[in-house]
């Protein structure tokens, strides 16, 4: 991953303001250009970490929209991996079966995501255009998570309660700055014991979707949708992907900014003082 460096927030409020779409900003040259005109300057191949905040209409149809744009611009049609951190990877069978069945329109959206998620879809189905991008220009699908189950081993007992199994290659407890942020969000819920517990079994997510990406990742383009916290400051799962050998990660951190003011959003662009700039990239919508 390129070198992370703080741009001032002089330079941030030279951006002039222009029209509603997807627009992406480069936290290396401070550079803020339309999509259209910024995929020319992202790599060619690589692991593209989508950051997001879960179940915002606006930010599932932006994540549809960057997949479309990198692809046709790049020509990766039939040669990208759309990865998904909602899909639990020992059903990986199933999603794949389902998928095939909904791209020859045998099923519909809807039990598209009931087969997928062995569940009611309910606010998932807000992701159905990252699918419906995949099903047009010939992406295959990743589940990459863990089971809950698995999960609440951890928090009951930590990592020493996971079957070998379940264990992924290079299944570490988070970084000390990644548990200082991990605190903060907790907010003071919890035990020390319980809020280390917490910490172990969010270090083991990330190991396990990293362990996932990095083992599929054989075409040239993989899509990740996660939520923000994995990867901000490349704290989770870009430092688990690093570990683990992966090569051309792309962290982009996605923001909509149709409530910030200009000031807010270039407090949001502007690296933290100890942890640095959140992503390489960050992919702005509704400015």
């Amino acid at each position: 991953m390129k070198k992370i460096r703080i741009l001032t927030s002089f330079a941030l409020l030279l951006f002039a303001s222009c029209a509603s779409g997807l627009e992406l900003y480069n936290s290396a040259t401070g550079e803020m250009k339309p999509l259209k005109e910024a995929v020319a300057d992202l790599p060619e191949r690589g692991i593209f970490l989508l950051g997001e905040t879960h179940y915002q209409k606006d930010i599932q149809k932006a994540q549809g929209d960057f997949i479309r744009e990198v692809v046709v611009q790049k020509s990766l049609q039939k040669d990208f991996i759309l990865a998904w951190e909602f899909l639990d990877f020992p059903k990986q069978s199933e999603v794949e079966d389902i998928y095939g069945k909904w791209v020859l329109n045998k099923v519909s959206t809807q039990d598209l995501f009931r087969g997928m998620l062995g569940r009611d879809p309910g606010q998932h189905l807000l992701y159905a255009p990252m699918f419906e991008a995949a099903k047009t220009l010939g992406g295959s699908i990743l589940a990459t998570n863990a089971p809950r189950e698995w999960k609440s081993k951890i928090v009951k007992g930590g990592f020493g309660a996971l079957s070998s199994f379940q264990i992924p290659r290079n299944l570490v407890r988070g970084t000390e700055s990644y548990f200082e942020r991990f605190v903060e969000a907790m907010g003071g819920h919890g035990s020390p014991t319980q809020i280390e517990n917490y910490f172990l079994a969010q270090s083991y997510t990330d190991a396990v979707m990293a362990d996932q990406i990095e083992k599929a990742h054989q075409k040239s383009a993989t899509f990740m949708i996660v939520g923000h916290f994995h990867t901000d400051y490349g704290h989770g799962l870009p430092k688990y992907l690093e570990a683990l050998g992966a090569q051309d990660l792309i962290n982009i951190r996605m923001i909509d900014a149709s409530s910030l003011s200009s000031q807010e959003l270039n407090e949001q662009l502007v690296g933290h003082p100890q942890y640095g700039m959140r992503g390489d990239y960050f992919l702005i919508l509704n400015r």
